[in-house]
């Protein structure tokens, strides 16, 4: 019969040396560079420039009998729950990047041997592992978490997987691992340990990653307005901090330049309409993140991976590129960002042209999505009678808007990015019916400004200032629905098919409305959780431009119909009775 129960634990990835103390290329001696062979860990190590960073993992579970051989039995809870997705940076009440998610799990503290840590543990108790003592036992000393905090000071952002599963006669089978990066690391009066974590793209937290990067070389003599080549100390900078090419910030002015070891060759003066001036010796030259008609995909890949350091394992591109030649495949980003700026915030400024990005920690990557009508995605039909357990609709009026104002073209690159005055093409959308005295008859606005379109993309400030008025200019409805364990494949962004009491026509009856989740959490782990969802824009009926061989609508298959853009007659209906198609 068996004996299958379900399982969990938790793995930490700790940073630990691959080389041996004295070996090789590591120059460490004892009694020269330090009374005690160290710990395998970068904070106490003797000869930092041959770190040899390797992963040493460490496996947390319940104390459970036939638990897996290797783990530590010391877990005594863990929680994580999802993130939140901010689907186009709609909901200003959260991030661009939504909310994290969020792993907390404790552990108590125990009397430890060190031999999972220490490669030299039996030198210790004999004494040759260090000159300050003779030999000693490790386990007299200390206690597990205070020790290992004291050897790896530098946890923070480094990888914690909750892993969960069954054993079946003591065979381990995984069901699902999800993904986080460890924040915090608390010490208890008892030694017991509290570890925090988040999902990967805290990463990208403004206080955590900057793009561009600091850079620190400064100017080795004064160069006046007509100089086009300076020198940049200390010696050796330029080829440690600085590109071959590219553009630069010193002061209020902005360079383009090459550079060959520390000399810098300035190919324009006053660039992104800067003002040339004077420059003192020991003024910094700092490099700027600077872009020409990139597509938004490879933007946030460049800022998650090369300034956020995500692995770019998280990142599936293919989609990613697929999803924008679909929907966004003419955008393209032109900017200079001439001092450091958070990623997080740089990248959230994106989602105003209709960018959702986030972490799934089912598919263990992050997502990006378009908005957009629904196209080849899963749908999930729901409704009172079979799947929804409880349902509730919020109107957000608070989220409604009537006038857009989209600022485009950087004047002064150095200048403020959210000044009127420092754009020059501004474009104006309202919706005029509903500030009538018969509809809404108000007014809310929102300024937008966007200082990624510096290369004057009328067509695409059109497109994305129309978006966002289309998509805020009725209350966005929030739905909150309870479902059965057995739906618990719903992911974020996913479209759900909805048909409730709760929304009517005004005849009374149920209507069918389309809404695409932003959040999800258990209730009760295995019997049933929570989503919350938003109105989807697209809920109607949208065409795309079809092949030149389709057939007429009469005699189109179901596939071709719903995948292409048939034309209709004055009528407004085709054949079958359905609406026409609606333009995006």
């Amino acid at each position: 019969m068996s004996q299958r129960e379900p399982f969990e634990y938790v793995e930490i990835d700790i940073d630990y040396c691959d080389r041996a103390y004295g070996q090789g290329a590591c120059t460490a001696a004892l009694g020269v560079t330090g009374e005690r062979k160290c710990y395998n860990m970068f904070a106490h190590c003797q000869d930092q420039e041959n770190f040899l960073r390797g992963t040493l993992t460490l496996q947390l579970c319940k104390p459970l009998v036939g638990s897996p051989v290797g783990m530590f039995p010391v877990l005594e809870s863990v929680s994580a729950t999802t993130s939140t997705v901010n689907i186009g940076g709609a909901d200003d009440k959260l991030s661009s990047l939504g909310r994290r998610g969020t792993i907390d799990l404790r552990c108590r503290d125990f009397a430890y041997h060190d031999r999972f840590f220490d490669k030299y543990q039996a030198e210790r108790i004999s004494g040759a592992a260090q000159t300050d003592e003779p030999g000693y036992n490790p386990a007299d000393r200390g206690s597990f978490w205070p020790k290992l905090r004291a050897r790896w000071p530098y946890y923070a952002g480094r990888p914690v997987r909750h892993v969960q599963g069954y054993l079946d006669g003591g065979t381990l089978t995984i069901t699902k691992t999800r993904h986080f990066v460890i924040t915090e690391m608390t010490i208890g009066d008892d030694g017991s340990a509290s570890i925090k974590g988040k999902d990967i793209l805290d990463l990208a937290d403004n206080k955590k990653a900057v793009a561009p990067k600091t850079t620190q070389g400064r100017l080795a003599a004064v160069i006046d307005k007509e100089a086009m080549e300076l020198t940049l100390i200390p010696a050796g900078i330029g080829d440690s901090e600085y590109a071959a090419a590219g553009t630069a910030a010193i002061g209020s002015e902005l360079v383009r330049f090459t550079r060959a070891g520390d000399v810098i060759t300035i190919t324009e003066r006053g660039a992104g309409g800067t003002e040339i001036a004077n420059h003192d010796a020991e003024d910094t030259l700092q490099q700027s993140y600077s872009i020409y008609k990139k597509r938004v995909d490879e933007v946030i890949r460049e800022l998650l991976v090369d300034y956020a350091g995500i692995n770019p394992a998280f990142i599936p591109f293919t989609k990613w590129q697929a999803e924008v030649s679909r929907w966004a495949g003419n955008f393209r980003l032109t900017t200079d960002i001439p001092k450091p700026e958070g990623v997080a915030k740089l990248v959230g400024e994106l989602s105003v042209l209709g960018v959702s990005i986030w972490w799934d920690d089912v598919a263990q990557e992050i997502g990006l999505k378009m908005i957009r009508p629904i196209d080849g995605d899963m749908l999930y039909v729901l409704d009172d009678n079979s799947a929804i357990k409880e349902i509730a609709v919020e109107d957000r009026d608070d989220d409604r808007l009537t006038e857009v104002s989209f600022y485009s073209v950087i004047v002064r690159a150095t200048d403020s990015v959210t000044k009127p005055e420092n754009y020059a093409q501004q474009r104006f959308l309202v919706d005029l019916l509903s500030k009538t005295p018969n509809a809404y008859g108000d007014t809310k606005k929102s300024e937008i400004f966007m200082r990624w379109l510096n290369h004057g993309d009328t067509r695409t400030v059109r497109i994305a200032g129309r978006r966002v008025l289309q998509r805020m200019k009725t209350p966005p409805k929030r739905y909150r629905i309870v479902l059965d364990a057995k739906d618990d494949g719903i992911g974020l962004t996913d479209v759900l098919q909805v048909t409730s009491r709760v929304v009517s026509d005004p005849t009374g009856k149920p209507e069918t409305r389309l809404v695409q989740v932003v959040s999800k959490r258990p209730l009760r782990a295995g019997h049933e959780f929570e989503v919350i969802a938003q109105s989807y824009i697209y809920d109607g009926r949208f065409g795309y431009i079809t092949p030149n061989d389709y057939p007429t609508y009469d005699v189109a298959s179901a596939a071709q119909i719903e995948s292409g853009a048939f034309m209709v007659d004055a009528t407004l209906k085709f054949p079958d009775g359905t609406k026409p198609y609606e333009l995006i």
